[in-house]
């Protein structure tokens, strides 16, 4: 994940299988789904409700709005 478009600015690497939440990421940035092929990262808002899925890796995304996530689950 990147705090900006086109995977530059800050970038976080999530790794477990786990939620990780999210401080400060909001406005747009990117994504690169790098995992084992086909695995989809999920997105969840502040109620840890599902927003979003990604596109099985390896896919990524080079403008996304990180505002309305609050945690991602690389898995």
């Amino acid at each position: 994940m990147f705090r900006q478009t086109l995977g530059m600015g800050d970038r976080l690497a999530l790794f477990h299988c786990q939620d990780y939440a999210l401080q400060d990421w909001t406005g747009d940035g990117s994504y690169y789904n790098n995992q084992t092929r086909g695995t989809r990262a999920l997105f969840k808002n502040q109620n840890r409700t599902v927003i979003d899925v990604t596109l099985g890796a390896p896919f990524s995304v080079a403008s996304y709005d990180w505002t309305p996530v609050w945690y991602v689950r690389p898995c």
